[in-house]
């Protein structure tokens, strides 16, 4: 959260262009907390194309034996 210290602080809190940063920085946020959801995601997919790997290799060494 932004402090206004003083009427012109205020103002330029208000102008479009200081509303136009903040709300490309809040979608930006969005974006990025977005990003690592998918990057979460991703590394539990990884870890259980591993345990599925893992999983084949077991049951081929014991239908193999």
């Amino acid at each position: 959260m932004v402090r206004i210290k003083s009427a012109t602080d205020a103002a330029d809190f208000k102008s479009p262009s200081r509303q136009a940063n903040g709300t490309y920085l809040r979608y930006m946020s969005i974006g990025i907390r977005f990003m690592e959801i998918l990057k979460s995601i991703n590394r539990e997919k990884a870890d259980l194309y591993d345990l599925i790997a893992r999983l084949q290799g077991a049951s081929m060494k014991l239908y193999c034996s």
